[in-house]
């Protein structure tokens, strides 16, 4: 019998993650209750895993478990969320050369992934997928607008929260802007914006050209979940996997003029709307997952001959 014949992925594959942490729940909990296998928080990780064939590490790790899990012929991934992988920092510069293989968000992560590991070592890439795992109904697209929303961390928008919010109350609409700490919560906001942001406009941020170049898609995707009207950044996932199914503003003055637009054009709203909703349905969690049996199943061939 072949080993990938013998593959029982429930009792083979392992994700390690920070249960704490969003990408540790999307990429982690939610991909491994999907797949029915099991997942461990990267602070309490037992015994267990060491009967595993493969383990995926989701953003971060620990080195000694990575090496334990290594000298006991353990194929190991790396799901990077971090751009630089050789860095000086130790962590960084350890991901580079102790990982079987690595998952990347977009094109230009991997190639950026492929030019820093040491040695042929592949590199997947595995687009997010959406957060709307119940099918929720998309939003209904009313003429008048209410809420412009963005999900996600503050210090993405840059200085300019202040500036957005008293747009909106210019043109008697709300502002949300939030990060919430679960799904659920997540879904709760989503149902009720009617513009969403998925910009970014800290550009005075270290990490800013790079992470635009590699960030995931999950803020536009999610927004399309819904049938939320979107704007974006010209960042490279938006760019391959957003099907322009969005308004792109790469500044404040482009953002503002863009939620101008769509508060004055309804059929223009709808009608991203409607192109959002299509493009998210092949993001959906069963269809991402997919791509992870396929890439388990390639790893597993290659590397455990």
């Amino acid at each position: 019998m072949s080993l990938l014949s013998s593959l029982n992925i429930s009792n083979d594959v392992a994700f390690v993650c920070p249960f704490s942490r969003t990408s540790g729940q999307v990429r982690g909990v939610q991909i491994s209750k999907f797949l029915n296998c099991q997942v461990y928080n990267l602070n309490s990780v037992d015994s267990s895993i060491f009967h595993k064939r493969l383990v995926i590490f989701v953003r971060f790790f620990n080195p000694e478990l990575v090496n334990i899990l290594r000298q006991r012929n353990i194929v190991v991934g790396y799901d990077v969320s971090i751009p630089n992988i050789n860095s000086d920092d130790t962590l960084l510069g350890f991901a580079g050369q102790n990982f079987d293989f690595y998952i990347a968000n977009n094109d230009n992560h991997k190639s950026d992934i492929e030019r820093q590991v040491k040695g042929d070592r592949p590199v997947f890439i595995i687009p997010h997928h959406h957060i709307n795992i119940d099918n929720i109904s998309p939003n209904i697209i009313n003429q008048d607008v209410k809420t412009v929303g963005f999900v996600g961390l503050s210090r993405f928008l840059g200085d300019y929260i202040s500036t957005i919010d008293e747009f909106c109350k210019s043109r008697s609409i709300s502002f949300i802007c939030d990060h919430p700490d679960s799904r659920e919560s997540v879904v709760e906001i989503l149902k009720k914006i009617d513009i969403g942001i998925g910009c970014d406009l800290s550009k005075d941020d270290k990490f800013y050209s790079e992470f635009l170049s590699n960030r995931p898609i999950t803020k536009l995707i999610n927004y399309q979940s819904f049938g939320i009207p979107s704007i974006s950044s010209s960042y490279k996932s938006a760019t391959q996997f957003g099907a322009s199914a969005y308004l792109v503003a790469d500044s404040i003055d482009e953002l503002l003029e863009a939620i101008d637009m769509l508060l004055q054009n309804f059929d223009l709203r709808k009608e991203l709307s409607e192109k959002g909703v299509e493009n998210s349905q092949k993001y959906n969690i069963d269809k991402i997952a997919k791509i992870y049996v396929i890439m388990i199943k390639e790893v597993l061939s290659e590397l455990q001959q």
